[in-house]
C-alpha cells in the first residue's frame, strides 16, 4: 500500500480537529486546519443525501462509524435478497475491524467471504457500492484510541479497490475524500490515501485482482504488513529484491527494475518483459504487464510450476545499447552470449571484415576476461567460447593458440572485466542478426541436400530477399490466401515451409470444402490441428464425398488432446447430419488440457435440424461457453425449453444467445437470474409460428430481468409471416429491447404503436417489411419521433397510398 506499510500502528492515524471539540463541521476552505474524518464526514453527507435509502431523514449520524450491525441497508436494492446480503456483509466488515468476535484464525474465510459475496451476489455493482458506503461510514472514528481499527478499515479499503471497481455514482466523492487527505492529513495518513487513490485508478485501467488473498498475505495485512518482498533472477546469476504489495502489478515490477538498470524511457522500458522459468536457458514468451504480481506468485505456488522462477530480461533490441551500469551490463552480455554461444548470430561471409575464426578467437578473449580471471583458458573453457557451428572448422591446437594471442592483448592494454563485456556487445550487436528472436523447429522429414541448385531462369539476390521475409510478414501472407495456395506456399523454400508449420499461421483458420476438395485438409489437420484456436468450417453438402470430408474435418479436431480450440463456427448445407452430429459431439465432449474449453458457437447459418444431445454434451464438457447462436432466419435448430434450461445452468459465463423463441419460457427466463452466473449482455430470439405453452416471457419475469441486469439488450426477429395477436403478446412492456425486425403480410399498425409505446426509450434499430397502409405509415412516422435513440430505420411498405 505505497508508504503506509512503513507507518507504525501506535502513532496517531488521525489528529484531533478544534471544529470537532467545538461541536461544528469544518468548510471546504477550512480543510487544511480540520480533521480528516469530518472532512469525510462533509463529503458523505452530500453523497448520503442524494442516494441513501431516505435521504429526508439522513444526519451527520447517518455517515458515522458504529460498532453495532444495521438494522437495515445504506442503500434501496433493486432485489429484496440483497437487503439481508448487506446486512451480512456489514457484520463481516465489524468482524473484519475487530468490533464483533471472531473465531481463531478464522480471519482468512472472513476476508474470503466478504470477497466472494461481492463479487458473486445477484447484483454485484449495488451490493458494491452498498459495501464501500459502509467502509466510508466506518471511516468516520471520533475516538483516537482506535487508531488500530481505523487503520484496519483503510487495509480494507484498499482490499476492496485491489479487487473490485468502485461504482461510478460514488467515484467522485471516493476521489474526492482520497485527494483530501492525500493533501492534507497527517504524514501516515497521506501515504494511505495516495495508495488507495493509485490503487483506484490502477483497478479502473486493467481490472482487479483475479485471485482472493492467501493466508499469509490476509495474515501479514491484518498485522500492518501491507508490503512484503520477491526474488526477481536476472541472466547471469544475480537476483534483484523488489517490495510489493496487493496492487503491485507485472508492470510495477518491470518499471522498478527499468529504474536500477538507469533505462527511463517508456519506449526503452517496453522492450523488457517478466516471464517465468526454471532457468535462463529456457525463458519463455513475456508475461502479460497487467498480472498481478501476487496472483501470479499463487499460480507459482502450484505442484506443476513449483519448480518455476520469475525471470526479468530483454524482449526486443530496438534501442542501441546503453551501458548505464554494471547491472545493465551484465543483463545484456548474458542474453547476447547465450544467442552467440549457439551459433545464432554468426555473420555471413560475405559481411565479415575479418575471417570468422579471427572474429570469434577475439570474442572467446573477451569472454574469458569478462569472468575477471587472469590466468589462461584451458581447452575445455576455449571450446565452450566458440560457436558451436564453428568449432569443427578448425583443430583445437589452432583455436588455443588464438584466443591465447588475443588475451594477451587485452591484458597488456589492462581492460577491466565490465570493459571486456561492454567491447564484446559492442562486437555482437553489429552483426546482421543481432535483435532478433530465433525460433527452434523440429524437423518436418524432409531430408534437405547439403548445396542449393541454382535454376538459370531464378536471380540468386532476388531469391534471397524473399527467403528473408520476417515471421510476422509470413504469417500475414498466409492470413491472404486460401488453403491450396497456402500449401504451394509452403514448398517454396525452407523459411516459407517454417511458416507454414508456425502456430500463428493455424491460429484463425478459414476452411471451405467443396465436392472437389481433397483429403489434403485431414492430412494437414493432424499435424497441426492443436494449433487452432478459431475455426469457420464452408461447406456445401450435396455429395457423399463432401459430407464424408465435413465429418472427417470435425473428428480430426477432437482427437488432439492438446486441441486449443476455443471458437468453433458451421455454415452451409448438409444432407447426412448422422456422422456429422456424432463427430461434433465427440468434439464438444473431449477434453482438451491446454485451454478451459470452447467460448464461443455459432450454427446461424448452416441448414439441417440437430438433435438436442449435441448442445447437451456442449454444455456439458464446455461450462466456460459465454457465445451460443443456434437460430437464424431459417427455422432449423429447435430445443426444448427444458433442455435449455440445462444447457444455462451449465454455462453460467454465457454472455450472447440466439435461440428461436420455442426454447424460451419463464423458468428459462428466471435462469438468468440465478446466483453465481455471469450476467447475460445480449439475447437474440427469433419467432415463427406460435406454439402452446412457450415462447412468450411473462413481463414480470422480464421486469426482474431488467433490474438485475441493466446492461440486457433484446434483439427481436420475427422473420415469418405470424398472427399479430401473437407478435402483441411476445411484446411485453419491461422488455429491454434494442432492434425488432418484422416481416408480415398483415396491418402492423397495431404492432408500430405498441413498439412505440413500449419501448420508445430504448429502441435502437428497427426494420418493418409489410403493407404501407395509411395507419402504419402515420405510426411509422410517429414511432420516429417518439423514440429519441432509434439510429437505423428500415422500412420496405408495399402497397403504399397515392
Amino acid at each position: 500500500m505505497g508508504t503506509a506499510g512503513s507507518s507504525t500502528r501506535g502513532q496517531s492515524m488521525i489528529s484531533s480537529s478544534k471544529h470537532q471539540k467545538q461541536g461544528r463541521c469544518p468548510r471546504p476552505h477550512d480543510w487544511g486546519m480540520g480533521n480528516p474524518q469530518d472532512w469525510l464526514v462533509e463529503i458523505l453527507l452530500a453523497f448520503a443525501q442524494q442516494h441513501f435509502r431516505h435521504p429526508e431523514n439522513v444526519t451527520r449520524s447517518s455517515v458515522k462509524y458504529t460498532k453495532k450491525p444495521l438494522s437495515e441497508p445504506l442503500l434501496p436494492h433493486s432485489n429484496p435478497a440483497l437487503d439481508e446480503l448487506a446486512l451480512e456483509v456489514f457484520r463481516v466488515v465489524l468482524t473484519f475491524i475487530g468490533d464483533l468476535p471472531c473465531a481463531l484464525n478464522s480471519e482468512v474465510d472472513v476476508t474470503h467471504r466478504l470477497l466472494e459475496m461481492c463479487g458473486q451476489g445477484p447484483c454485484p455493482q449495488e451490493l458494491q457500492l452498498e459495501v464501500y458506503c459502509q467502509i466510508l461510514k466506518q471511516l468516520t472514528f471520533t475516538s483516537s484510541n482506535k487508531s488500530d481499527k481505523y487503520y484496519r478499515v483503510w487495509q480494507f479499503l484498499f482490499t476492496m479497490l485491489a479487487y473490485y471497481l468502485c461504482p461510478v455514482p460514488l467515484q467522485s466523492t471516493m476521489k474526492k475524500y482520497l485527494k483530501s487527505v492525500a493533501t492534507h492529513g497527517s504524514a501516515s495518513l497521506a501515504g494511505v490515501a495516495k495508495a488507495c487513490y493509485q490503487q483506484l485508478e490502477r483497478t479502473r485501467k486493467i481490472g482487479g485482482r483475479r485471485r482472493y488473498p492467501s493466508p499469509m498475505e490476509v495474515k501479514a495485512l491484518l498485522k500492518g504488513h501491507s508490503q512484503r518482498w520477491i526474488f526477481v533472477n536476472i541472466p547471469g546469476g544475480c537476483r534483484q529484491a523488489v517490495r510489493v504489495n496487493m496492487g503491485t502489478t507485472l508492470g510495477d515490477v518491470i518499471h522498478n527494475l527499468c529504474k536500477r538498470l538507469g533505462v527511463s524511457n517508456q519506449e526503452q522500458m517496453a522492450e523488457y518483459g517478466v516471464t517465468w522459468a526454471e532457468d535462463a536457458e529456457s525463458l519463455e514468451s513475456p508475461l502479460n504487464p497487467s498480472l498481478y504480481i501476487l496472483d501470479l506468485l499463487q499460480e507459482m505456488e502450484t505442484p506443476e510450476r513449483m519448480s518455476l522462477k520469475l525471470w526479468f530480461y530483454q524482449i526486443h533490441w530496438e534501442s542501441p545499447l546503453e551501458f548505464n551500469n554494471k547491472l545493465c551490463v551484465d543483463l545484456q552480455y548474458h542474453q547476447v552470449l547465450k544467442l552467440y554461444e549457439t551459433g545464432q548470430l554468426l555473420m555471413r561471409k560475405e559481411h565479415a571484415p575479418i575471417s570468422q575464426s579471427e572474429l570469434a578467437s577475439r570474442m572467446a578473449a573477451l569472454k574469458h576476461r569478462a569472468t575477471g580471471a587472469f590466468h589462461p583458458p584451458n581447452r575445455y573453457e576455449v571450446q565452450a567460447s566458440i560457436p558451436v557451428d564453428l568449432w569443427p572448422a578448425y583443430s583445437e591446437d589452432y583455436w588455443l593458440r588464438k584466443v591465447l594471442a588475443y588475451l594477451a592483448q587485452l591484458l597488456e592494454t589492462g581492460m577491466s572485466h565490465l570493459e571486456a563485456k561492454q567491447h564484446f556487445l559492442d562486437i555482437a550487436s553489429a552483426f546482421p542478426l543481432f535483435g532478433t528472436t530465433l525460433l527452434e523447429i523440429a524437423n518436418s522429414g524432409v531430408r534437405e541436400t547439403q548445396e542449393r541448385l541454382p535454376t538459370a531462369e531464378t536471380n540468386s539476390d532476388e531469391k534471397d530477399d524473399w527467403t528473408q521475409l520476417p515471421g510476422q510478414a509470413l504469417v500475414l501472407i498466409y492470413s491472404l490466401v486460401p488453403f491450396p495456395d497456402k500449401f504451394s506456399m509452403s514448398l517454396t523454400c525452407r523459411r516459407w515451409a517454417q511458416g507454414f508449420s508456425s502456430p500463428s499461421t493455424w491460429q484463425d483458420m478459414v476452411i471451405r470444402v467443396k465436392p472437389e476438395s481433397s483429403n489434403t485438409w485431414i492430412l494437414m489437420f493432424k499435424h497441426y490441428g492443436h494449433f487452432i484456436e478459431s475455426a469457420r468450417i464452408k461447406f456445401d453438402c450435396t455429395e457423399w464425398h463432401c459430407h464424408g470430408l465435413v465429418s472427417s474435418i470435425v473428428g480430426q479436431l477432437c482427437h488432439s488432446r492438446y486441441s486449443r480450440l476455443q471458437r468453433l463456427t458451421l455454415a452451409g448445407f448438409c444432407v447426412h447430419l448422422e456422422d456429422l452430429q456424432k463427430n461434433l459431439k465427440g468434439l464438444f465432449g473431449a477434453a482438451p488440457i491446454a485451454h478451459a474449453g470452447l467460448t464461443e458457437v455459432d450454427f446461424t447459418n448452416i441448414s439441417g435440424q440437430f438433435e438436442d444431445s449435441v448442445f447437451m454434451s456442449l454444455a456439458r464438457y464446455n461450462p466456460s461457453l459465454e457465445k451460443l447462436l443456434i437460430a437464424n432466419k431459417h427455422p432449423v435448430i429447435r430445443l426444448q425449453p427444458n433442455n435449455l434450461l440445462s444447457i444455462l445452468r451449465s454455462c453460467r459465463r454465457l454472455r450472447h444467445l440466439a435461440v428461436w423463441g420455442h426454447s424460451l419460457s419463464d423458468i428459462v427466463g428466471e435462469a438468468f437470474l440465478e446466483k453465481l452466473r455471469a450476467p447475460l449482455q445480449l439475447l437474440q430470439v427469433f419467432y415463427d409460428s406460435p406454439a402452446p405453452d412457450c415462447g412468450i416471457i411473462s413481463n414480470n419475469v422480464w421486469k426482474d430481468l431488467r433490474d438485475s441486469l441493466p446492461d440486457l439488450q433484446v434483439h427481436l426477429h420475427f422473420p415469418v409471416d405470424i398472427p399479430i395477436y401473437h407478435i402483441l403478446g411476445i411484446l411485453q412492456p419491461d422488455m429491454p429491447v434494442v432492434s425488432i425486425e418484422i416481416y408480415s403480410t398483415l396491418d402492423l399498425s397495431r404492432v408500430l404503436k405498441r413498439v412505440s409505446s413500449f419501448y420508445h426509450h430504448c429502441l435502437r434499430r428497427l426494420s418493418v417489411q409489410g403493407p404501407g397502409t395509411a395507419e402504419v405509415l402515420q405510426e411509422s412516422v410517429g414511432l420516429q419521433k417518439l423514440c429519441r435513440k432509434l439510429k437505423e430505420v428500415k422500412y420496405n411498405f408495399t402497397g403504399i397510398p397515392k
